[in-house]
C-alpha cells in the first residue's frame, strides 16, 4: 500500500512537470507579468538592388539600426552606405521581379573596433551570411519589404533584397 502511494505521488509530480516552457520564450520578470524581448539585435545591414540606368543595376549594402527600413530616396540618417557590387546587367525590367544576388562579398564599415566584416552570399537563390572573421557569422533574411514593390526616386529604383540582423 505504501509502495502504490509513493508510486501514485511520483507519477503525479512527473506528470506535472515539463521540460518545454508552457509560454513563449521571453524571458519573464518574476512577480509581475511584464517580459523582455528576446530580440536583441540593435544593428542591421540591408542589401538593396539598385537600377541606375537602362539596364545598369549595382548591389547596395547600408549599415544602420536593426528595426528600420533604410530609405534610399531620401538622406539615409541614421544608415550609413557601407559598399556596392556592379555594374551588373540585367533587362530593363529585371528590378519588378529582381534576380538573386550573383555570388560576392559586401564589405561593412568598421563596427566594434572590427574591420573584417562581410555580407556574403554564394549565389543561386542564397541570401547570404554576415560573416566576422572567425568570431561571427550571423545568417540573413529575405528583406521584410521585399513585396513592397519597387522605389523609384531620383532616376533610379530599388528593390530592397536581404537584411541582418546583429
Amino acid at each position: 500500500m505504501l509502495f502504490s502511494l509513493f508510486i501514485g505521488i511520483v507519477a503525479f509530480l512527473l506528470g506535472t512537470a515539463s521540460a518545454y516552457p508552457t509560454e513563449d520564450p521571453a524571458t519573464q520578470v518574476p512577480g509581475n507579468d511584464t517580459k523582455i524581448s528576446s530580440d536583441f539585435y540593435d544593428a542591421s545591414i540591408q542589401v538593396l538592388l539598385n537600377r541606375a540606368s537602362g539596364t545598369e543595376y549595382y548591389w547596395e549594402m547600408f549599415q544602420g539600426p536593426s528595426g528600420q527600413a533604410v530609405q534610399p530616396c531620401t538622406y539615409r540618417d541614421p544608415f550609413k552606405f557601407a559598399s556596392m557590387n556592379g555594374p551588373y546587367h540585367y533587362g530593363r525590367d529585371a528590378i519588378d521581379n529582381p534576380p538573386s544576388a550573383p555570388a560576392m562579398d559586401l564589405k561593412l564599415l568598421k563596427w566594434m573596433d572590427h574591420d573584417d566584416c562581410v555580407w556574403r552570399t554564394h549565389g543561386n537563390g542564397d541570401v547570404g551570411e554576415l560573416i566576422c572573421g572567425d568570431w561571427m557569422i550571423m545568417p540573413c533574411e529575405q528583406d521584410p519589404e521585399y513585396y513592397k514593390g519597387v522605389i523609384n526616386c531620383n532616376g533610379r529604383s530599388y528593390h530592397r533584397m536581404y537584411s541582418c540582423r546583429y
